[in-house]
């Protein structure tokens, strides 16, 4: 008793460190993309090529800026899928090796050059050498931004501290061949941020939801999208959503609904076996009418004054709603019959403004076609692959 008395203490302090010492942490950068879906998809640095081994081979480098102020212990990177492709991909492989360094003194991702080696500082180091790394099957469904399934884990005992204040970090990736031509069949396209300042609009990002009824007439089922933008041009600014319907009821008319929340298996409702995906009790906004074409479908808006198209849904550009996710789904009437058709809905992440919080501080340049090459294409700046960093 008295020596559990006299090293209780230190015997828990000890028991507490021992249960934390295996526990990951991790941090997204840029850091809003923890919860945002990317501007864009981007295909390397995995490339497809059934025919031709040399242009599976890419150099990718991206530099990170402001990762941090405090230090870190890095133990890897991760990557995760883009939530426009909705096919499901079999566990897949590639043979790569990793680097990962400090930014040399002054070099950040709005001034790197094409030239790999300028980017990388003195403390380069190899934290995965060459080998063959397996990656999981992953799905096309379910909740946005996907999780980060596409792990690069630094080899055992392999650690690159970086040492905080913000300071830009570099990595370079050499694939020197992947498997996707025999195992997914196309490229992985990757979740990206991606800003150009001189862009008229920035995207947000939708995913569909469930499957449409069948109109008269009509081959296929009932496809919706609603594309959200940032119009940049407009005066005042506004984010404006596109819906758009295809294989409708020929002739007749659709209305767009936004709601706060859907339902889980949607409520069997109308004509063709369509389905409600909104919950009516949260709808806030209900469109004009607009007309389908003798085929079913819709143009992106209304047609105003000289033929021109206005968008069908309009509104404020406000920082509090940038990235919100909101659901949407156009019901559309047969004008004969009067009977209701439902195509799918869709879940609607608002654009984000990046200019609000400095833009996207990321850079990559890359080459397809050689492991060896010392420069590549670019630079591209103020874009990047998401990605999330293991310490």
């Amino acid at each position: 008793m008295r020596f559990l008395r006299r090293y209780a203490p230190s015997l828990v302090l000890f028991l507490f460190l021992g249960a934390g010492a295996g526990a990951q942490s991790y941090l997204v950068h840029p850091s809003q993309y923890k919860t945002l879906e990317g501007e864009s998809a981007f295909s390397y640095p995995f490339s497809y090529s059934p025919t031709s081994a040399t242009y599976r081979q890419m150099i990718f480098q991206q530099v990170h800026d402001n990762l941090s102020q405090a230090p870190l212990p890095l133990k890897g990177i991760a990557f995760r899928r883009d939530a426009s492709v909705l096919y499901f991909w079999p566990a897949w492989s590639a043979v790569l090796e990793l680097v990962v360094a400090h930014a040399p003194q002054g070099v950040n991702s709005q001034n790197m050059t094409k030239t790999f080696a300028s980017n990388l500082g003195k403390d380069q180091t190899v934290v995965i050498a060459k080998k063959k790394i397996q990656f999981p099957p992953s799905v096309g469904k379910g909740a946005f931004p996907r999780p980060f399934v596409f792990n690069l884990v630094f080899d055992r005992g392999k650690v690159f501290l970086y040492k905080g204040g913000g300071r830009s970090l570099t990595w370079l990736l050499r694939v020197f061949d992947n498997d996707l031509h025999t195992t997914v069949g196309s490229y992985v396209s990757l979740d990206r941020a991606y800003y150009y300042q001189s862009s008229m609009s920035i995207s947000g990002a939708y995913v569909p939801i469930g499957q449409g009824g069948f109109a008269p007439r009509q081959y296929r089922s009932m496809y919706s999208s609603f594309y959200p933008r940032l119009d940049k041009k407009s005066s005042p600014r506004m984010i404006v959503i596109d819906p758009y319907i295809s294989a409708g009821p020929r002739g007749g008319k659709a209305v767009a609904l936004l709601s706060r929340l859907r339902f889980r298996q949607g409520l069997p409702i109308g004509a063709g076996g369509g389905r409600l995906w909104l919950n009516p009790g949260t709808i806030f906004f209900v469109s004009s009418l607009v007309d389908l074409d003798y085929w079913g479908n819709s143009g992106k808006g209304l047609v105003g004054p000289g033929g021109k198209r206005v968008s069908l849904i309009n509104l404020p550009d406000n920082p509090a709603i940038y990235g919100v996710h909101l659901f949407g789904q156009m019901v559309a009437v047969d004008t004969k019959t009067l009977s209701l058709y439902f195509p799918n809905a869709c879940e609607v992440q608002l654009p984000y403004d990046p200019a609000r919080t400095g833009g996207v501080p990321m850079g990559t340049t890359y080459y397809r076609g050689s492991v060896t090459r010392t420069t590549g294409y670019g630079p591209y700046k103020s874009q990047g692959l998401v990605v999330r960093f293991a310490w």
